[in-house]
């Protein structure tokens, strides 16, 4: 279990593997190419609870902690808003319907997402 699992776990009391982390994380690497980086599990960890945070109420002060301790514990990986298209083609409209994200009760829930969120959720990322 790396860092950002960890944290998760103690945030939301799960051990639930949140499907929705992989597809950010594999649109992730194929757009920024990362050699060796492991840590886009923790930039698509980060835009998943942001998500949460807009569409399903999860806690503010929760997502601020997990970003804070996330940032500290791994080497986040650095892109800006030229990325943005590359990251988006990357995901295919089938995922989009069934993101899971996490709700104001903690409980895992799919639910469909837009491209402008996830677009906003990178956002969110990047000028943290």
């Amino acid at each position: 279990m790396n860092i950002t699992e960890k944290l998760l776990h103690s945030i939301i009391g799960t051990v639930h593997y949140i499907k929705s982390i992989d597809t950010l994380k594999q649109a992730l690497d194929t757009a920024l190419q990362p050699r060796d980086n492991k840590d886009t599990y923790a930039a698509a960890a980060i835009c998943i609870l942001y998500l949460s945070h807009y569409k399903l109420k999860f806690p503010a002060s929760k997502l601020r902690t997990l970003y804070t301790n996330i940032k500290e514990e791994t080497s986040l990986p650095l892109f800006d808003c030229k990325r943005y298209s590359s990251i988006l083609s990357a995901i295919d409209e089938a995922s989009l319907q069934e993101f899971e994200l996490i709700d104001n009760s903690y409980n895992i829930k799919r639910v469909p997402v837009t491209r402008q969120e996830i677009f906003e959720a990178l956002d969110f990322y990047t000028n943290q």
